[in-house]
């Protein structure tokens, strides 16, 4: 394996274990430094398989290392080829570190700031994210979500619509066929094409911003605006992908449609649907721990904001940049 293979894995590693670069590497000592967490009870985690100076890295340290990295890449890395790449990135990324070290960036108040961010998350994680259990969501919850949600679960096929909308029937009518002839003649993208010439010409300000994007027909519960019945007729009769509409009539002028997309008819019971409302239902447990855990933190370390202070340094500024100006 050779170094220009390994490097690109630096990154990998440092995204995984960063918060050890913020922490002073220990000094060579022989000793492996594996983490207590991923501590291993078999023989062959203290054998030795590198050494950078006078540190042995033990087969441990590396096995540890990689159950912190993603599934894939735990799975990539089952062959001896793979393991001696990730050794050898492993290693490089220690060198790396120690050389950081060496040169004072340990002390770097940006490299302490991230190792506190890392610690207050993981803090988090530990004492009030891995307290929350699946068991711990009602299933009246569970239900009472279901329904809220019934039309994400549960929906026809829809077609995904934008539109441009003028005043004047003679314009709109140059601009469907100039928008058609582009159409057909471009290799660029068709909705960026719409969308340019919704940019350019449409005067529904509502929709304009969004590239004339008015939502999913036939609507399902109270998504998307109004729209006429002459437009929610013409965007049902739209079959294809990249269609574009002749020039739609209704009461609020003369409309082009566009669709976009077709998304499948969608028909999902309570059991399909339920891990991932558990999830989210356990996502907005652990939000509302969290504050709840962060608010006697601060009351607990006496926290106390100067509001008054902060005011007047902020005028304080504001006045000298005037000045200054």
């Amino acid at each position: 394996m050779s170094r220009g293979t390994a490097i690109p894995w630096v990154i990998v590693i440092g995204c995984a274990v960063a918060w050890s670069m913020a922490c002073k590497p220990e000094r060579p000592t022989g000793a492996s430094v594996a983490p207590v967490a991923a501590e291993r009870k078999d023989d062959t985690a203290d054998i030795p398989v590198a050494r950078i100076g006078e540190r042995l890295v033990r087969f441990g340290e590396i096995e540890s290392r990689l159950e912190m990295m993603p599934v894939f890449v735990r799975v990539r890395h089952q062959t001896v080829e793979r393991k001696l790449e990730f050794l050898e990135a492993y290693l490089e990324y220690t060198a790396l570190a120690l050389a950081a070290e060496a040169r004072g960036l340990g002390r770097d108040g940006r490299v302490i700031d991230a190792l506190k961010d890392d610690l207050a998350e993981r803090w988090l994680r530990r004492d009030v994210d891995l307290t929350v259990k699946t068991s711990d969501i009602p299933e009246a919850d569970v239900v009472a979500a279901y329904e809220a949600r019934w039309f994400e679960f549960n929906r026809p096929e829809q077609v995904r619509i934008r539109h441009l909308r003028v005043q004047d029937r003679a314009l709109a009518d140059k601009l469907a066929f100039r928008i058609r002839k582009t159409m057909e003649t471009t290799d660029d993208d068709l909705a960026r094409v719409f969308e340019g010439f919704v940019a350019q010409w449409s005067q529904d300000a509502a929709s304009r911003g969004q590239g004339g994007a008015i939502g999913r027909f036939p609507r399902v519960g109270n998504e998307g605006p109004d729209m006429p019945q002459a437009v929610v007729e013409a965007a049902m009769a739209l079959t294809e992908p990249f269609q574009l509409s002749g020039v739609v009539e209704a009461p609020d002028g003369f409309h082009i449609l566009f669709l976009e997309s077709i998304e499948p008819a969608v028909a999902r019971t309570l059991d399909q649907a339920r891990p991932g409302i558990v999830s989210d239902l356990m996502g907005r447990e652990r939000t509302r721990l969290r504050r709840e855990r962060l608010d006697a933190l601060r009351t607990e370390a006496g926290v106390r904001v100067d509001e008054d202070a902060l005011r007047r340094v902020l005028q304080e500024r504001a006045v000298e940049g005037a000045v200054d100006g």
